[in-house]
């Protein structure tokens, strides 16, 4: 689902496995593990392990990355707010 003005998003969400990078997350952002495991990564290098039935939440313009090692799927919402520099 995604709302009129674009701010705001909810569905599922899957990948095979993948790495990124650290970088500024651009929205808030709360999930759901359906299946696979998902590993945060925040930007002191420690490392947070998802498995199916945790769930996190990510604030915006955090610093993190994310790993799985083989399909992962997630149920999420997203709200992306304005920021200053916006």
């Amino acid at each position: 689902y995604r709302n009129c003005s674009g701010n705001f998003q909810a569905g599922t969400w899957e990948s095979g496995s993948f790495e990124s990078k650290a970088r500024p997350f651009p929205r808030h952002q709360l999930a759901c593990v359906i299946s696979g495991s998902l590993t945060l990564l925040d930007e002191s290098g420690n490392e947070h392990l998802y498995n199916p039935g945790d769930a996190f939440f990510i604030p915006q313009g955090v610093i993190c990355g994310a790993r799985a090692t083989d399909t992962v799927r997630l149920f999420f919402a997203n709200v992306k707010t304005r920021t200053s520099r916006e």
